[in-house]
């Protein structure tokens, strides 16, 4: 019931014990069936149907689907099983979260990646600066880079519905309804969009993580592919660039040449698909964004 009051911005306060024994249960302008509980070793889980009033489904199929069994659904990325791991044609964000002491939070913690990811694709903050110096001469040849990033999300935290879950040994994997657009609505597939981001005089971009990362979490895999992302459309943008270079004919001969590449600018981006492929033994997370 909290989670269902928070999405639909519904008051339950007035809302009794004797009332969630209904089979229905009539809130303002919506209707509530709650499933038979579904207890696996992990805990005891229900799920509601919401419909609204004017577009109430049957009592009967309704209870059907409400109390039918429930299957635990295993990740397979390869094999794009469940389908909506691969589906690119519906409002939708990932959440994902690692093993925890209770499943409650498990499901939350899944909830608050979500919301991390939606924040940052809302709206973010872009900062970045790129320094190269390179020397070459007849005794030496050397050359120096250094990268320094900053991305913050700027925008609020939105309200997600979680309408499917899967498993992949110790990670849980869900899909949030989002209030935002976040779809593929041209068709293209991976194999297109990672070529040609672009979309008709809309800037596209693809991010990408592969690797380790500090805490493990595949969640934090996917939040740096989508800031990989959204540094690049930030550099379309904005972008100063600043060169310098020097030949110089003494005891011998050198070349020295200095670069700083520096980008500051708010972007907001569409997150159009995510694609997990596995190259070389590692997950290789893309994210397809275009700039709102």
């Amino acid at each position: 019931m909290q989670r269902f009051a928070e999405y639909y911005n519904v008051d339950v306060a007035l809302v009794t014990d004797e009332d969630l024994l209904q089979d229905v249960l009539n809130l303002g302008d919506y209707q509530v069936r709650f499933s038979s509980p579904y207890v696996s070793e992990l805990g005891m889980f229900s799920y509601a149907l919401v419909n609204q009033r004017q577009e109430q489904t049957g009592s009967d199929d309704a209870n059907i689907w409400l109390n039918s069994d429930c299957k635990t659904s295993h990740c397979d990325f390869k094999a794009c099983e469940p389908s909506w791991l691969c589906d690119s044609n519906s409002s939708h964000i990932f959440g994902v979260s690692q093993m925890t002491s209770t499943p409650s939070m498990q499901l939350a913690k899944m909830k608050a990646n979500a919301q991390t990811l939606a924040a940052y694709l809302k709206q973010s903050y872009v900062e970045e600066e790129v320094k190269r110096i390179e020397s070459t001469g007849q005794y030496q040849n050397w050359g120096l880079q250094s990268r320094l990033t900053k991305v913050d999300a700027t925008g609020h935290l939105s309200l997600l519905l979680n309408t499917k879950i899967c498993t992949a040994k110790n990670y849980i994997f869900g899909l949030f309804d989002a209030p935002f657009e976040t779809k593929n609505t041209y068709g293209k597939v991976f194999e297109q969009w990672l070529r040609e981001p672009g979309i008709d005089d809309k800037a596209g971009v693809v991010g990408s993580f592969s690797g380790m990362t500090a805490d493990g979490l595949f969640s934090t895999s996917v939040k740096y592919a989508i800031k990989d992302g959204l540094v690049q459309l930030a550099k379309i943008k904005h972008v100063n660039i600043d060169h310098e270079f020097q030949l110089t004919f003494k005891n011998g001969w050198y070349t020295l040449s200095k670069s700083t590449e520096s980008t500051s600018a708010t972007v907001s981006g569409t997150l159009m698909d995510l694609k997990v492929v596995e190259e070389d033994r590692k997950l290789v997370i893309y994210a397809w964004l275009i700039e709102n």
